[in-house]
């Protein structure tokens, strides 16, 4: 195998990307991912907003000096978890869909708190989580069906 050069901040970027616990997410789901730059957001200003959430749907907000923290807030999901460098945000919505993007989970999530977003936008997607057996019988169908013929990425 060839030898590829790593960059210097490979190693701990991978372990800051991947410091926070996984949720175990169960299908039929539809997902919305953010991900926002907040080296200009204090840790107080992103935990006080994270929090404001909290308080309107009357939820357990984050403790103090937390840097993650995941909620069931009736109509979603969220998980919320602040690194180094960016603060990601995942909103899962269960039960069954006919389009996983028609509907995403993020239009559930109070639209004048969404755009308090503390940072700048550094990733967004939305995802939709099915078992095998209920989706068209063709790859090619799903990508044409759900995605206008773009890429289609699955795993088992």
């Amino acid at each position: 195998m060839p030898y590829f050069p790593n960059h210097p901040q490979r190693i701990s970027l991978n372990d800051e990307a991947h410091a926070r616990p996984f949720e175990s997410i169960n299908s039929p789901a539809r997902l919305s991912y953010l991900a926002y730059l907040n080296h200009s957001v204090s840790y107080d200003d992103d935990l006080a907003w994270i929090s404001d959430l909290c308080q309107r749907y009357d939820v357990r907000q984050p403790r103090p000096g937390s840097n993650h923290f995941a909620a069931d807030f009736g109509a979603f999901r969220c998980k919320w978890a602040r690194h180094s460098e960016f603060t990601s945000l995942t909103f899962t919505r269960h039960g069954e869909f006919r389009d996983p993007f028609a509907i995403p989970a993020l239009l559930h999530v109070p639209e004048d708190w969404l755009k308090q977003i503390p940072g700048e936008i550094l990733a967004a997607a939305h995802a939709g989580l099915e078992v095998q057996r209920l989706l068209p019988g063709h790859i090619a169908e799903i990508g044409t069906e759900f995605f206008r013929g773009n890429d289609l990425i699955g795993a088992q």
